[in-house]
């Protein structure tokens, strides 16, 4: 997650908040790689050895990218299933759409 993380930021456009915190949380852990080549991040353990508070801001960041996530159209059928012959749903709370 957080090697996805790393490679959303690299790729622009993408904003994060002006956070101290969070900045200091991505920051912090320092990484090696394994004999596969995979990315290993440094253990909140040897980050407490140098020093540095766990990540928590960072880790919840890093966790949105837990599950790849992608836009989906809707096709007109789908739209008819799901609402009818209505046009445009209508909604009395965000959680009954």
């Amino acid at each position: 997650m957080w090697g996805e993380l790393r490679d959303w930021l690299n790729e622009p456009p993408c904003e994060i908040p002006d956070d101290n915190v969070l900045h200091a949380d991505l920051n912090g852990p320092t990484y090696t790689y394994n004999s596969n080549g995979r990315l290993i991040l440094e253990s909140k353990d040897d980050m407490k050895k140098r020093g540095l508070r766990s990540p928590d801001a960072g880790d919840s960041l890093a966790l949105t990218f837990a599950v790849p996530v992608a836009p989906r159209e809707m096709s007109k059928s789908d739209r008819y299933k799901r609402f009818g012959a209505r046009r445009r749903p209508v909604a009395h709370s965000w959680m009954s759409i």
